[in-house]
């Protein structure tokens, strides 16, 4: 799963004047946008963007998206989507992203952590069999969560089909997320 390329997804809501209000007025009293990104973090070079309203879901456009085969893909919980991330293991990709507080890994296995770092646990599980209104979750293969202290002392569990890269690396990589 270790892609050549890395992209980040990433959207952002853009408030505008009212100059802007014949296309970008989606509510009496605001008038904004949300623009959505693909970029390559080692030469910030954006690869693809698109300008939805502002309240449309981040997954959505990223859905249109074409997924590169063999890439590396890191974003946050706006993109949590189990369909798509089935699409992307399904072309070989790696992904890495935040895990929602309410989901659980079953049949986890413990793997060992670096002493006196940053990373407090690491272990390969299985998500949830079900998803909501009893519907079959569409991504079945393993799956690691690794719980990283950050620099702000924030703990946060992130995810990734990638079960051979270190813990550090994955962390590294969803770090990039703000560089």
């Amino acid at each position: 799963l270790m892609g050549g390329a890395t992209h980040i997804l990433d959207a952002t809501r853009i408030s505008l004047s009212g100059l802007s209000s014949n296309w970008a007025r989606f509510s009496d009293d605001f008038t904004a946008c949300k623009l959505h990104i693909v970029y390559e973090p080692n030469s910030a070079t954006p690869i693809k963007a698109e300008i939805t309203p502002h309240n449309v879901n981040d997954i959505i456009p990223a859905r249109e998206f074409k997924i590169e085969p063999n890439t590396t893909y890191v974003f946050d919980l706006a993109y949590y989507n189990f369909e798509w991330w089935a699409e992307l293991h399904k072309q070989n990709c790696r992904f890495v992203t935040r895990l929602k507080v309410n989901s659980k890994l079953r049949q986890c296995v413990e793997r060992d952590v670096p002493v006196n770092s940053n990373i407090l646990n690491d272990r390969v599980g299985l998500l949830s069999e079900r998803l909501s209104h009893s519907r079959k979750n569409p991504f079945c293969a393993p799956v690691r969560e690794i719980t990283v202290r950050i620099s702000t002392g924030k703990i946060i569990r992130l995810l990734t089909n990638d079960l051979t890269a270190s813990a550090k690396e994955i962390s590294d990589l969803y770090k990039q997320r703000w560089q």
